[in-house]
């Protein structure tokens, strides 16, 4: 049983298996992964600061097909950047909290 975090990746994040996991096994895995890695953040008051990536935004490619904004997201951690992502194209809301995620999986102990 997944909690209502888990679901939220479960059902909006990709996922990796091992070659001793079944696909949905390590589906679950990677959920779980990364609804701790929030859980974690919020713990720890990690801000997630979002900014025009206006580098990106004159540089970004993408298949002809239009796009209204181009966004940095940095993780702060004790006053410092630990991690950022850059060049993220029309981020919804969605793709905002999968990112911040994935971010603080990074840094996380």
């Amino acid at each position: 049983m997944l909690t209502k975090r888990e679901q939220f990746f479960y059902d909006n994040a990709g996922f990796s298996f091992g070659p001793n996991q079944t696909r949905e096994e390590g589906h679950i895995e990677s959920a779980r992964e990364l609804a701790r890695a929030e859980e974690w953040a919020q713990s720890e008051g990690i801000r997630f600061i979002w900014e025009h990536d206006e580098i990106g935004y004159h540089s970004a490619q993408v298949d002809g097909e239009p796009f209204e904004t181009c966004e940095g997201c940095s993780l702060v951690l004790d006053g410092d950047i630990k991690t950022s992502l850059w060049c993220i194209l029309d981020a919804t809301p969605v793709c905002k909290r999968l990112v911040e995620a994935e971010l603080a999986q990074e840094v996380m102990p």
